[in-house]
This record gives structure tokens, C-alpha cells and sequence, in this order.
């Protein structure tokens, strides 16, 4: 069975390509893809986009809908390389952006991961490999004397070559150091270029307004990177306070485990508060949240009979399931009853950009 459908899921069926004879090619081999995809048979509908796309390159939704394909099968840099192309044929491609902010927020389409990077090893001659931590070294150094090192231990005596292996030796921390913090920085980059995708679409989503459900997909998938973001940052400040702390306990010659005096302590308190990484962050406004989810607010509107603000979906869907009427003060209500909060949207997003932790209870 293939897995649920989603936003980044629904692959175009119904969009008609110019019909030309090399265009009417591509929509065929396009509908054989989308006839595999339904069955679940990513890698046949892989085949038939690519090759529609040989005949027409310069149709965006063969790349989105291929791109789909490889999201399913977990390959992010296919994804990538798929949205991208797509988000160069139409700038607001919607779907694209979202498949890109979701690659990038993957992990696995900027450098490799630092361990792929880390190479230990050595040649039987005792020199470093161009691709070694140690070549890498700031401290040139640190690399002589570790290839002097090597080189005397296989070459002195036989049981030098016998005992001493070549398999691990010991990296360079510096180098190794460094590698992580560059790790770290690409982390943060797609982190942020993730967010700006995912909000393009988030926004082109809501100017369409006829798709409630891909808006909330969206919606959910921005606020976990939101908050992915939130928690480096937050853990990046804390250990930063933490750092300072210990230089001042060093400078006023105190052990690491005594109280500082409340002037300092006082400081680093508010530190904390400037960091926007409280340790027990606060609850949202009620004025924030809807009624019936306790979830921030992500597209408000206002029932008229009473002047209160819901999600608009929860509003509809009790509207359809439940009967015509406002859910807390139970007047009778219709959709047409409903006013986008426009003010409230924009004082959410500002409030979320202030206090990025409540992304968490979006």
C-alpha cells in the first residue's frame, strides 16, 4: 500500500501540457507515472518522468512530480536537485518550495556529514594523504611531527611494522574541531534556508485559499523547523553562559561550584532573557490560541455572532459535522459568518518571531 497522501504527495494529474508532438509525448509518459506512483512503484514512475522530461524539459510539474518520487524513497538530494529546477521554470511553484524546504531541513543536501570527512588513515610510506584530518591541521606543525611520528614507527623495525597498525591513529582535536563547528554552521545554513522555503510556501498556499488541508501540512511542517532552529540556538546560548560563567568564576578565583555574587548572578539572568532561551518558557497568550485547539493560532477568523477568533479549519469542520452554530456560545452561525483576522495573523507571526520557543505549540 503506498503511504498517505500529502501535500508534497499529490502529484499533478490534471494540468494539460501544450500539445505539441513532442509535449503530447510527455503528458503520456506523464500519466503512465502517475498510473505507477498510485500503485506505489516509485522507481517506474522515476522512468516515465525522466523520460517525459527528455521530451519536455521545460515543464515543471514533470520535476515536482519526480521529486515527489524520490521524497518517498528518502533520497533528499534527488529532491533538491528536482525542486530546484522546478522553482527555475516558476519562481512560485508552490509544491516546490515545499519539497526544498523539506530537503534542506533533511539534513542531507549540504556538505557531507563530518564523519564522511574525517579521514584517518595513512599510506605504508609514512606520508599524511591529502584527505587526512591532519593535512587539514592549522597547526602545520602538529602535521610534521605527526608524519615524522608515523614514518619512524613503520619504518624502524619489523616489529614496529608488525605492531604499531595504521587503522586508527589518533586525529588531530583542532581538525576534528573545526570539522564539527563547520558541521554545526551548514546545519544552521539549510536550517534557515529550510524556513525560507517552507514560509514562501506557506504563504503561496494561503494566496490560492482553496486548499485548506495543504495549508495546515505547510503550517506544520514550518513550525518543526521553527523550532529545530529554536532549540540549536537555545543550546548554543546556554552553553555560551555557561563558558562566561566559568571565566568569571575563574577571575574572581572561584571554584566552578560556588553560588557567583548576586550582582554577577543578576547579569547572567538576564543574559538568559536576551538569549530568548528561557529555561521554562512561559505559556502562550490565550488571546493567541484557538478555543477548541489550545494550539496557536495558524489562519484566524472571527465568528460574527460573538466576535471570537477559531482556526478556521477546526471552525469548519465543526460547522459540517457538528451543527450550524458557534462551539462556545452555541449562537446559531454559517460560514458565511466567518471574517478572516488579519490583525491577529500578523500579531501571531510577530509574537512567534519575538518568542520563536512557541513555535513548538503550533
Amino acid at each position: 500500500m503506498p503511504p498517505k497522501s500529502s501535500v508534497s504527495e499529490n502529484i499533478h494529474k490534471d494540468e494539460p501540457a501544450p500539445k505539441s508532438s513532442d509535449q503530447i509525448q510527455a503528458e503520456s509518459l506523464k500519466e503512465k507515472g502517475n498510473k505507477f506512483y498510485a500503485m506505489g512503484k516509485n522507481h517506474a514512475a522515476i522512468e516515465e518522468y525522466s523520460e517525459a522530461i527528455l521530451f519536455c524539459p521545460n515543464w515543471a510539474v514533470l520535476y515536482v512530480n519526480r521529486a515527489v518520487c524520490f521524497r518517498r524513497l528518502g533520497e533528499w538530494r534527488r529532491v533538491k536537485e528536482d525542486a530546484t529546477k522546478a522553482l527555475d521554470l516558476d519562481r512560485n511553484y508552490m509544491k516546490a518550495h515545499f519539497l526544498l524546504g523539506l530537503a534542506y531541513a533533511s539534513g542531507e543536501v549540504a556538505q557531507p556529514p563530518v564523519l564522511d570527512s574525517l579521514t584517518y588513515g595513512y599510506s605504508f610510506d609514512g606520508t599524511i594523504p591529502s584527505n587526512s584530518v591532519f593535512s587539514k591541521s592549522p597547526d602545520s606543525s602538529v602535521a610534521s611531527a605527526t608524519s615524522r611520528l608515523i614514518s619512524h614507527l613503520l619504518n624502524g623495525n619489523g616489529a614496529g611494522k608488525k605492531n604499531i597498525g595504521v587503522q586508527n591513529p589518533i586525529p588531530d582535536p583542532s581538525a576534528a574541531a573545526a570539522k564539527v563547528a563547520q558541521a554545526e554552521r551548514d546545519e544552521d545554513e539549510s536550517l534557515a534556508i529550510s524556513i525560507k522555503h517552507l514560509s514562501r510556501a506557506y504563504d503561496l498556499a494561503r494566496e490560492k485559499n482553496n486548499n485548506v488541508s495543504a495549508q495546515a501540512e505547510v503550517w506544520r511542517e514550518l513550525a518543526v523547523v521553527q523550532y529545530r532552529q529554536w532549540k540549536r540556538q537555545a543550546a548554543a546560548a546556554k552553553s555560551r553562559r555557561q563558558a562566561l560563567q566559568n571565566e568569571i568564576h575563574q577571575l574572581l578565583g572561584l571554584e566552578l561550584s560556588t553560588p557567583l555574587p548576586p550582582r554577577w548572578a543578576a547579569v547572567f539572568k538576564d543574559l538568559e532573557k536576551l538569549d530568548l532561551a528561557p529555561e521554562a518558557p512561559p505559556e502562550v497568550p490565550s488571546a493567541l490560541t484557538c478555543p477548541l485547539t489550545t494550539s496557536v493560532l495558524r489562519d484566524p477568523v472571527i465568528a460574527r455572532p460573538s466576535g471570537r477568533s477559531y482556526e478556521r479549519a477546526m471552525l469548519l469542520e465543526h460547522l459540517s459535522k457538528v451543527g450550524k452554530f458557534e462551539p462556545v456560545t452555541r449562537q446559531p452561525m454559517t460560514e458565511a459568518d466567518l471574517v478572516p483576522n488579519v490583525c491577529l495573523r500578523h500579531t501571531i507571526m510577530q509574537y512567534l518571531h519575538e518568542h520563536p520557543w512557541a513555535w513548538g505549540e503550533a
